[in-house]
Order: structure tokens, then sequence, then C-alpha cells
């Protein structure tokens, strides 16, 4: 299979997985908003976040681990396109992964711990009206021990995605995640509490866990039968790489996903749900947006190891392009619509405000561009964002101490923007730019502008839309406005992204399917 099509099936599985994710979650949200009170379920997704936030207990070692192994897959060749086949990169792999299966065991048993006694010192600073502390304590503690042993799995990530498999894991925590969502709204519906959606989201990623190990084991037989040792070398290289993946991590986690404690401390876990689901349409279109360069930087660490420079620079224009599109024609979309979509998807007096979303649609914008950067740079083994990520960690919570205190709600959103203005915004792109031979004023004429051109010609087409059918029902609105901003975004993929080669490709396609007979 050659390269465009690993990246292509790889991208659009994770973007089918995102989809299938952000449809349960809209669902699941707007449920425990009628069902649940709003202490609860604001106290759910002051939990939820923080368990999203354990991510960081990893050390690094999921990114680097991923990375060395695509890079020993490079090894192998020029011709990066072709499977491992014998020889020395497949018995570095084949030490890397048994390597990784003794980190990842005691890492996840330190995670556990950790996080155990983040979550006391969290739970202190709730201040609880109706909720019992019990059912907090044994809800975070479940969903501590589901991140552990999932954690402790997660060199069968590694090995998969090093290897090329792109996809397969979004695939499968998909489906699972699907029945998972759909098992927590019989719970919620059936009167279950913040503790029954914190067993089904602990069963929920153990079966993954389990399901995963058995996929690998189906797909890379021949590196798990392959006579591996411990490689503590290999460790020794990785320690500085994992540790300033790590740091950098910390500093991401602390910028862009810690609003909720800051809302929690200053106001009240009620003032979490409108704000908290607002930031989610947004962070989830986010990781929509990304997802071809998560399915592609294993294959631009494999061209980097290669020496195929130019082709590495075609994924990396063309990945920028595809993620800037999508997210700045749902981020028009969004704001555009405004208290129209919220008020029918959570029901009326839920929409956080037109100041909150517009600064959440220009700070994950500006996240979308720098991590897609930043992604591909680190690819590279290029980890250099240690000191921007640090400072802006710094700069956002000193801020919305400040900010939060005098503008409530706002001035914690703009705290982020501006601690991502300061740092990162330009800093990964520039590094990035540089480590990747790419030309800055490329960027600009090819990319940011026409982004920029689009954003306004999306957001002005669905606001003239929405005024048009004000007589309408609202959901006529949403769906006319959802589908216009859908069209506008493939035609601009398709003139903006797609070479002259592609076209003709996916033209063929599409003429082969009209041409089969109809049954």
């Amino acid at each position: 299979m050659s390269l465009s099509k690993k990246i292509a099936l790889g991208t659009i599985a994770n973007w089918s997985g995102r989809l299938i994710s952000i449809v349960f979650g809209l669902l699941l949200i707007p449920v425990l908003f009628r069902k649940l009170d709003a202490e609860e379920v604001g106290v759910w997704m002051l939990l939820g976040q923080s368990w999203a936030i354990l991510g960081i207990l990893d050390l690094g070692l999921t990114a680097t681990l991923t990375r060395r192994i695509a890079l020993a897959k490079g090894k192998a060749g020029a011709n990066i396109d072709e499977s491992l086949g014998e020889g020395a990169p497949r018995q570095e792999v084949a030490n890397l992964v048994k390597t990784g299966r003794v980190l990842f065991r005691y890492i996840a048993i330190g995670s556990f711990l950790v996080s155990t006694l983040f979550g006391i010192f969290l739970i202190k600073s709730i201040d609880l009206n109706t909720l019992q502390l019990s059912k907090v304590v044994v809800a975070w503690l479940v969903l501590c021990a589901s991140y552990s042993l999932g954690l402790w799995g997660s060199v069968w990530s590694c090995m998969l995605l090093g290897l090329g498999f792109v996809g397969w894991n979004s695939v499968i925590s998909t489906i699972i995640g699907a029945v998972t969502v759909l098992i927590q709204l019989i719970v919620v519906f059936s009167g279950g509490g913040i503790v029954g959606l914190a067993v089904c989201a602990a069963i929920g990623s153990l079966l993954q866990r389990f399901v995963l190990i058995i996929f690998a084991r189906s797909r890379v037989s021949e590196i798990l039968e392959t006579r591996a040792n411990w490689d503590s070398l290999a460790v020794k290289s990785m320690v500085s790489p994992a540790l300033l993946a790590w740091l950098t991590g910390i500093g991401y986690a602390v910028t862009m996903h810690t609003d909720q404690l800051f809302i929690g401390s200053l106001g009240s876990t009620m003032d979490i749900p409108p704000y908290r689901a607002a930031y989610l349409i947004m962070m989830n279109l986010t990781l929509l947006s990304i997802a071809i360069a998560i399915s592609a930087s294993v294959f631009v660490s494999q061209l980097w190891q290669a020496g195929e420079m130019d082709r590495l620079r075609h994924v990396v224009n063309q990945s920028l392009r595809i993620s800037l599109i999508i997210m700045v024609c749902g981020g028009a979309c969004l704001l555009a619509l405004g208290p129209t979509f919220f008020d029918l998807w959570l029901g009326p007096g839920n929409f956080v405000g037109y100041p909150i979303l517009f600064v959440f649609v220009i700070t994950l914008t500006l996240d979308v561009q720098s991590s897609t950067f930043s992604t591909f740079s680190r690819a590279t083994e290029d980890e250099v964002f240690l000191f921007c990520s640090l400072a802006a960690a710094f700069i956002k919570v000193s801020l919305a101490l400040l900010l939060g205190f005098y503008y409530g709600l706002l001035g914690i959103a703009l705290s982020t923007l501006i601690a991502q203005l300061a740092t990162s915004s330009w800093y990964m792109a520039y590094r990035s730019i540089k480590r990747l031979g790419l030309s800055f004023r490329g960027y600009l004429r090819d990319v940011a502008t026409p982004i920029l051109i689009l954003f306004i010609i999306t957001g002005s087409v669905v606001i003239a839309i929405k005024i048009l059918l004000k007589a309408h029902p609202p959901w006529v609105s949403v769906a006319s406005g959802v589908t216009c901003s859908g069209l506008i975004m493939m035609l601009a993929l398709w003139f903006l992204t797609f070479d002259e080669n592609q076209k003709t490709i996916i033209m063929a396609k599409i003429r082969k399917l009209q041409s089969r007979p109809k049954v």
C-alpha cells in the first residue's frame, strides 16, 4: 500500500472515530443536563476533564516510544511504504516493545498513586452542597484505576502506530466508546449518578485495552515472536526526549485543560456545565482537525529517517491546510449560529455567551495550527518546545487567577488565549518551519491567508442563512447552517488541498462507483 493511501486510510479512520464520538457526546451531554442536577453535572465534568489530564502521567514515554519504533522502521530502507521484513530493524523494534512493556508496567503503578493523591487535593477544593463526598471519592478512584490499567497496555498502541497501523486504535476505541456511552445513557435514565458513569467509563477502558492487545497480536505476530531483549541503551537514549515530552505535555495540559479547576475555586461548580459544553464542542472539532497530523506523524518520522525530504514537506503542507480548513469552517459555523445551536442542544439558558465562544474559537484554531506544526517537528525527535510550554502554563495560571477574579468566566478564557499568543502560537510555527525546511512566506501565502478568507466567507454565509430562516423552527437554521458550512469545507478541501493527481484518482473512483450495475 502506498504512503498516501496509508495516511488517507488512517485519517479517515480517525475522522470517522472522532465524528462518532462527537455524535454520542452530543447525545450524552444534554441528557446529563436534563437528568442530573447542576451540581452533579458540574462535578462530573470536573472529574472527567481532570481524569483526561492524567495522560501526562505516562512521563512522555508514549510519544517517545512510538517515534522510536517509527524511526527504527525507517531504517529498513528508503521505501518506507513496505513492511518491516527481516533484519536489524525488526530486532530493534522487538527490543523496544519488550522494553516498553516493562516501563509501562511500573509507570502505571506510579500513575495510580499520583492520581489518587491529586484527587484528594482536587476533591477538597470542591464546595459541595447536595452531592455526597463519598460518591465523588469513589467515582474518582474508579476513574484513576481504569486509566492506570489502560496505561499498562499502552505499549500495544505504540507498536501499532509506530509500524504504520494508523487509525486502527481509533476504530477500536470508537466502537467501544459508543457502546460505553449507550450504557451510560441507560445508567443516567435509570437514575444512576456519577459513580455509575465512572464504572461505565472504567469498563469501557478495560475492554478497549484487551481488544487492542488481541488486535496487535494478530497483526504483528512476527515482532512478538522475535526473541527480544531488554534494551538498556534505548532506555538511556529515551530518557531525555521522554522527559522533555512529558514536561511539555504538563505545560500544555495546564494551559489548555485546567479552566474547570479555576472555575470551581473562584466560582461554583454550577458554572462549569455551560462553559465546559461550549469548550467541548470546539475541543472535539480540534481533535477532528488534527487527526491527519496524528495519522501522518509516524510516516514523517519514517520519511525523515529515510531522507525523503520532498515527500515529507508535501505531507506537512497538505496536512496543515486540511487541519485548518476543518477548524475554521466548523468554528465559523458555531459562532454564526450562537445561542440558536446551544438552546436547541442543551435547552434554553445554557449558552455561555458570544465573547467566551469567540475566545474559544480563536484559541483552539491557534492551537490546531501550533499542534499540527509541533507534531510534525517532534516526529523528527525535535523536542525543543519545553520552554514555551511551561511559559504558557505560568502565564495561564497567573492571568487566570487575576482575570478570573475580576472578569469571571471570560477572564479565565482570555488567560488561555493570551498565554498562547505570547508563546506557542508563534514559536511552534517558527521552529517547525525552520526544522522541516518550509517557507514562511509560502505558508502565509498558501495557507494562512486563504484560511482567514475561508473563515470570513463561512461565517457570513451561515449568518445569512440564519437571518433568512429566522421565521422557521431553530432546528431548520441549525441543520441548514451546518450543511452549508460542510459544503464550503468540502469545496475548500478540493480546491486548496488536493493536487491534480489526487483529484484524478478521486474522480476515477467516483466514476467507478457510478458505473457499477445497480442491484
